[in-house]
């Protein structure tokens, strides 16, 4: 459908097109929606990995929000780390109003101090960590997110960034890398 309608592939031209209302708009939503919603089902999973309904419903308020907020997109930007950062942020308001249990915000797989034991087993020391990591190495934070906290693939990673599933490994690789001494610095050994 999407082809009899020739709408643009890139995300940035899909919202351009649902911005402007009418038939193309409904299909250009369905193509976002159906590019994006893994992602959203996968951060959906991580938040209330037992409860498939609730999973559901987070997943439509996302969309709501993001149908509501499109307005606030920045068409320089990638659309999949603004949507990212809305259903993250959607997910958390959730848990803060249904006092959802805690959920581990990141892995602490492969950044073993080599007590036995991970520097990062506090949650508050790994999300420091974490925030820092992101001010310090803006260019890795989105690659290991989509890999650590959305559950991408390396495949899946490299068609978000525009690389191979090999350069996007590569790329994460040098990341944890980066990111595994700060977090050992800020955290140490608990």
């Amino acid at each position: 459908m999407a082809d009899e309608l020739d709408l643009p592939i890139s995300d940035q031209e899909l919202i351009a097109t649902a911005s402007q209302g009418g038939p193309a708009a409904q299909v250009a939503w369905e193509t976002l929606i159906n590019r994006h919603q893994p992602m959203v089902s996968n951060l959906a999973r991580r938040f209330s990995p037992d409860d498939k309904a609730r999973q559901e419903d987070l997943c439509q308020k996302v969309w709501m929000k993001v149908f509501k907020k499109v307005g606030q997109f920045d068409s320089k930007a990638k659309f999949s780390t603004w949507l990212y950062q809305v259903a993250k942020t959607t997910f958390l308001d959730e848990k803060k109003k249904r006092s959802w249990d805690d959920v581990e915000e990141l892995p602490s797989e492969g950044l073993s101090s080599g007590s036995g034991g991970s520097p990062l087993e506090s949650l508050d020391c790994m999300s420091e960590a974490w925030a820092a990591f992101n001010h310090k190495a803006p260019e890795c934070f989105d690659i290991l997110q989509l890999y650590w906290k959305v559950g991408y693939t390396w495949k899946e990673v490299g068609e978000q960034v525009g690389k191979s599933a090999t350069a996007a490994k590569e790329h994460g690789n040098q990341c944890i890398r980066k990111f595994k001494p700060l977090a050992l610095e800020m955290c140490g050994d608990v």
